[in-house]
């Protein structure tokens, strides 16, 4: 999911990539959001990217 954000994605898009709901997306973005201490899915990518680390995804 997170090579798809960093692709641009949107949730419906990804959502409909992978075969699951909305919501699940939506979850699992939540989860992320947690893990990173960001309230916005942009600061996740920008994170990445400054960290340089965009290919493990």
């Amino acid at each position: 999911m997170i090579k798809l954000l960093l692709q641009g994605y949107k949730v419906h898009e990804i959502a409909e990539a992978r075969s699951v709901e909305v919501s699940t997306i939506k979850t699992q973005i939540k989860g992320l959001l947690r893990k990173f201490g960001c309230s916005r899915t942009k600061e996740i990518v920008q994170i990445i990217r400054e960290l340089n680390i965009e290919h493990l995804f």
